[in-house]
């Protein structure tokens, strides 16, 4: 949640379509800290206005870690220089903010100053002075009122408590419209984070100021922070200019003895980035721009820049104008002197640059004639390769549990449905199973509902049943079939209900889930009546032999469809690489593994990935050849495992 400046009414924190929540996610209260951390913010008199200007922030858990991330201008603030040269980057216990003045541009005497204020807060803190670490933003060149801060730094002492993360937030703000801040949970581990930010934004490195605390176990506290900026504050810009007093912290007390749940950190992240965005001087909208076809990351980069930087694009942006011309020369001045196809609309998309949403993307495809020959080439040995594999799986039965990114992102979707309708065409038979986890969660929290998960699973009374068959149903099966039938295949959406197609017992632990089923049978002559001619889009929600509903786990039903069709394999889309043996490194993935050696780890496995490596199981036990989790944030990632050599992903044999 966040806070609405012109209602003061609540509204969810992650509300972008361009941010990719993991599966589980709780949205808190963002004024409540992260278990073990407490803040405060109070009104020195640094601001004309008389708002609340000086903040601290401290951990009270002995052992904290950390990860500090500072700008690379070179005409870097006095507290800048004075965390680069006096902290303890892998130890901060405590911070001091004030706002109003950036202490920038200031001398020798500000740096004096920055190591006063560092020094006051540890004292009040009971912190060792490296453990301490400085920021500030303002006005740059003016000379810092350091009484006034003195003054604040003992009086916010004073008010520190766990819920402070409010006032902390507004001790940093300066232009911007409102607090940015958000407390979540997933997993049993608590992230809170605090940001400010609407000018002065592109960065080189880190960005703006933020603040992040968490109880979670986090092994290397700067590879996780530093990953995660890059790809939420590296890649914003709203005025071009690199910030003084960037400052990004990071602090973990591994109190719950939980991993940071993949994914959770950059999806925070990217959101208040977004936030940011959102919040610059004058903006009425927000741009995406995505390039693809590039000779390199950089040379993609370079063209984003310059596209998102150009106030002819920016214009265009405001204005509702889809006036593609201006991209074309926005990314050819990027690329100045190079020798690149034409840049028209058949490789620019800015259509959404015309539509009412705030939010629009841009999309760019740039080729060379080298280029051009050499991705045909690589067209004609991709067809060649998948042969062997189409003439395999002819006439045979695919189960797909489909969710995750690939259900939350507009590409992805629409890549999702040409994939299946292709797998059709080439002679498989394909059956669609899906959740709808996020937009469950969205609209229980819409309606003021409580959100837990148990071992992966959503605990569930009769009201959160009808809203999962609400969504699931109305919003996104219906999603599913209507893009299926749009490139060229006809679907059929139904769920357990239907026709009978399950019939469902309560869970073993329904003490603890509540209205959340196992799936005793599969009605095979449905969904063969049905995939004759169509292909089946399942909703995860069925009924027992009484009427009564429940909630079914959509990785669990994806398993008993298949084993009771026979399927040739089952294929399980999510939001990591797939099985890694540490939850924090990819690098770590079982790309291989057998029946008996799921069995052996799956009590030790938390979170969704024990009810996929479950489903695996059931499904292999029950005759499917292979079942396979991959990765559905990559594009195409279902033709990728299925018709290339390489595959990707974990894949579950007998």
């Amino acid at each position: 949640m966040s806070v609405d400046e012109a209602t003061g009414k609540g509204q969810r924190f992650f509300r972008s379509r361009w941010v990719e929540v993991p599966d589980g996610v709780e949205e808190l209260d963002p004024a409540q800290l992260a278990p073990g951390f407490r803040a405060a913010g109070v009104a020195s008199g640094l601001k004309a206005c008389g708002g609340t200007d000086v903040g601290l922030l401290v951990c009270d858990v002995a052992g904290v870690s950390s990860a500090l991330l500072l700008t690379r201008n070179a005409a870097a603030a006095a507290p800048i220089r004075v965390c680069r040269d006096e902290c303890d980057g892998d130890h901060i216990h405590g911070v001091v903010v004030n706002s109003g003045n950036a202490n920038a541009a200031t001398g020798e005497q500000g740096y004096r100053d920055a190591l006063a204020l560092r020094d006051a807060a540890a004292q009040v803190l009971g912190a060792e002075a490296p453990s301490v670490a400085v920021a500030e933003t303002g006005v740059i060149g003016v000379p810092l009122e350091i009484g006034l801060v003195l003054e604040g730094i003992s009086q916010a002492a004073g008010e520190l408590n766990e819920r402070g993360a409010s006032e902390f937030t507004r001790s940093i703000m300066t232009t911007d419209k409102g607090p940015k801040f958000c407390t979540v949970g997933a997993d049993g581990v608590i992230v809170s984070a605090q940001a400010k930010g609407a000018g002065m934004i592109e960065p080189g490195f880190a960005t703006l100021l933020c603040f992040v605390q968490t109880d979670a176990v986090v092994a290397d506290p700067e590879a996780e922070l530093r990953q995660a900026a890059q790809r939420s504050f590296e890649r914003i810009t709203v005025d071009g200019q690199m910030s003084t007093n960037d400052t990004v912290l990071l602090q973990a007390t591994g109190a719950s003895g939980r991993a940071l749940p993949q994914g959770l950190l950059e999806a925070v992240l990217v959101q208040l980035a977004l936030e940011v965005v959102a919040d610059g001087e004058g903006a009425s909208r927000t741009g995406r721009i995505e390039v693809t076809g590039a000779a390199s990351p950089e040379e993609a980069e370079r063209v984003a820049r310059a596209i998102a930087n150009s106030p002819l694009v920016k214009t265009a942006l405001h204005g509702r104008d889809p006036n593609w011309g201006r991209i074309a020369q926005a990314a050819g001045m990027a690329l100045a002197g190079e020798r690149i196809d034409e840049l028209g609309p058949e490789v620019i998309d800015a259509q959404e640059l015309g539509g009412e949403e705030t939010e629009a993307e841009i999309a760019i495809r740039l080729m060379t004639p080298e280029r051009r020959t050499q991705q045909a080439i690589a067209n004609v040995e991709t067809l060649l390769e998948a042969l062997p594999y189409i003439r395999e799986f002819h006439g045979r039965t695919v189960v797909i549990k489909y969710g995750g990114a690939a259900m939350s992102d507009e590409g992805l979707r629409d890549g999702f449905a040409t994939d299946v309708v292709l797998l059709k065409y080439v002679g498989l038979n394909p059956v669609i199973v899906h959740g709808g986890g996020p937009d469950i969660t969205d609209y229980m929290q819409r309606l003021g509902m409580e959100v837990r998960f148990v071992e992966g699973m959503r605990v569930s009374n009769a009201e959160t049943v009808e809203v999962a068959k609400m969504v699931l149903l109305g919003k996104v099966n219906a999603d599913i079939v209507m893009r299926l039938n749009r490139h060229g295949q006809p679907a059929v959406g139904l769920s357990g209900d239907d026709g009978a197609l399950f019939t469902i017992s309560p869970h073993a632990k329904a003490d603890e889930v509540g209205f959340v089923g196992e799936i005793e049978r599969v009605d095979v002559d449905v969904l063969n009546h049905i995939a004759a001619d169509y292909i089946p889009v399942i909703a995860s929600v069925g009924a027992d032999r009484d009427g009564s509903s429940y909630n079914v786990n959509a990785d669990t039903a994806a398993g008993k469809v298949a084993a009771a069709l026979g399927a040739h394999k089952a294929i399980f889309l999510t939001d990591v690489a797939g099985w890694l043996a540490d939850p924090n490194d990819e690098s770590s993935l079982n790309s291989r593994a057998t029946v008996e050696e799921v069995d052996a780890a799956i009590a030790t496995i938390d979170g969704g990935m024990r009810p996929k490596l479950g489903a695996c199981v059931e499904a292999i036990r029950g005759g499917v050849g292979s079942a396979h989790i991959i990765d559905g944030r990559r594009p195409h990632s279902l033709l990728l495992e299925l018709f290339t050599r390489a595959g990707i992903g974990t894949m579950v044999v007998p």
